[in-house]
């Protein structure tokens, strides 16, 4: 008699990314209480603003550096196009430009490009 496969192996797949999703929602990080600003001392409390005054100015300078970065991409950006822009001028004045730059039959200067010359 054959045995059926069953399918749990599956399920418990899914339940484990279930299980994940969640665990990757919530924040990391022991839970803290509460603090009653009461019932601090005076030296703890000079601590926690130290602390909180320190993350802030590291936020501070992260988020300046974040905006110098973003003006210096956007001006290699636009001197990005600037020269891509000129470089097509380029190309484009050399193949259509006044005329010719040799003779149909190869030999030489074509009168166009002698006088652009002189």
């Amino acid at each position: 008699m054959a045995k059926k496969k069953e399918a749990p192996a599956k399920s418990a797949g899914k339940k484990d990314a279930e299980t994940k999703s969640k665990k990757a929602s919530e924040p990391k990080g022991p839970r803290g209480k509460e603090i009653e600003v009461d019932k601090i001392d005076a030296s703890r409390a000079r601590k926690m603003l130290g602390t909180t005054h320190k993350l802030s100015k590291a936020v501070e300078r992260a988020r300046a550096a974040l905006d110098v970065a973003s003006k210096q991409r956007r001006a290699a950006k636009a001197n990005h196009e600037e020269a891509v822009e000129a470089l097509e001028r380029e190309l484009r004045e050399q193949r259509f430009g006044p005329g010719p730059l040799f003779n149909a039959d190869g030999t030489g200067a074509s009168a166009v490009a002698q006088g652009a010359a002189s």
